[in-house]
């Protein structure tokens, strides 16, 4: 109730044009975490259970099961990000002991989901989706499938349909094409909603950046829509309902570089309980693991959720093994992270006001 009116409030009533209202639905979601923790953790209930018994003010209408144990990364392929290792220069190399290039991602971590960012113009987007594809195959990964991120770059479809035809054109990248699941928010977000959407026909559309209000996603010629916890987490738990309703419709798990501890735990606990297979991650590899964060919380995020972090010569990291990360740790009271990290947090944080 409370987040229904806050929500209708800064965002419902504003018109869809209004240019802040990603950054008015992140301070909401902000607050509605934390209001989802302390609930969970006064009835001494995980998220999971709040969801299903209506702890967090209803009973949301999809079947109830159990929360994923493990969720698969899904790497970003940044338009700098180096694809082989040959490509790094000895002096851009960072010895932090994580993979750096593309390759090295696919060996180390064993990847085998990448979400790859287009919008560079035609002829680089060609060139780097031809040269994914070559390195693809030449490492024998079949196994790998791909997202495409447009990143509101795009002007219109045609546009986005001259880099597949010419991208096609290649046979490494219509073998890459041929990979590809769903394009990612294209268009600005003015332009991303109605018909021209449902024109598109090369393959699944994904809402992201356009996706502001309760409705947009419904009233979208999109098939699917990102889950971002910065997004809202009661926006994304409602558009779920709608997506087992509707028949081809769909969620992603997407990443605003969530770190650790409490964004990335979190994130991951509601991609979880809506049972999304696979995740974007991306804070772990462009920042140093946990080094932001004070030691003893360090110590207590190892100690509590040991399935999803391990120590290492060069710090603590993300545990990813067989392209996958294990969570199970996070599904105990409150939402996403054991009260030992939290009170290593009010410990070494100074919360007092000044």
């Amino acid at each position: 109730e409370l987040w229904q009116r806050v929500q209708r409030e800064l965002v419902e009533d504003e018109p869809a044009t209004t240019p802040d209202l990603l950054e008015r639905g992140f301070g909401i979601a902000l607050l509605e975490r934390a209001l989802i923790d302390a609930m969970c953790r006064h009835a001494g209930a995980g998220f999971a259970e709040a969801r299903r018994s209506g702890l967090l003010g209803r009973e949301f209408d999809w079947p109830a099961t159990r929360p994923r144990q493990r969720i698969a990364v899904r790497h970003t392929v940044g338009r700098l990000d180096p694809l082989r290792s040959s490509d790094i220069a000895p002096a851009e190399r960072v010895a932090d002991g994580m993979p750096q290039a593309l390759d090295e991602v696919l060996e180390q971590h064993g990847v085998r989901w990448l979400k790859v960012k287009i919008g560079g113009g035609l002829t680089d987007d060609v060139a780097r989706l031809v040269e994914i594809g070559l390195l693809l195959g030449e490492l024998g990964r079949d196994d790998v499938r791909v997202t495409l991120d447009g990143n509101e770059q795009f002007a219109d479809f045609e546009e986005l349909d001259r880099l597949w035809v010419e991208t096609a054109a290649n046979p490494h990248g219509e073998g890459l094409l041929r990979r590809v699941l769903w394009v990612e928010q294209p268009l600005p977000r003015a332009r991303s909603l109605g018909d021209g959407a449902a024109r598109w026909q090369r393959c699944p559309l994904v809402l992201d950046e356009a996706d502001a209000q309760r409705r947009t996603f419904e009233q979208s010629g999109c098939d699917g829509v990102s889950v971002k916890n910065c997004k809202g987490v009661f926006r994304a738990l409602l558009n779920a309902e709608l997506a087992s309703k509707q028949p081809g419709r769909f969620q992603s798990s997407e990443d605003l570089t969530n770190l650790p501890v409490l964004s990335v735990q979190q994130d991951l606990v509601t991609a979880a309980v809506l049972e999304l297979p696979h995740s974007e991650r991306n804070g772990h590899h462009y920042f140093p693991g946990l080094d932001h964060l004070p030691p003893a919380v360090v110590e207590a995020a190892l100690a509590a959720h040991g399935d999803l972090y391990v120590a290492t010569d060069s710090g603590a990291k993300l545990r990813i093994e067989g392209g996958e990360i294990a969570i199970g740790s996070l599904f105990g009271t409150g939402y996403g992270c054991d009260q030992s990290v939290v009170d290593a947090l009010d410990r070494a944080l100074d919360w007092r006001p000044a």
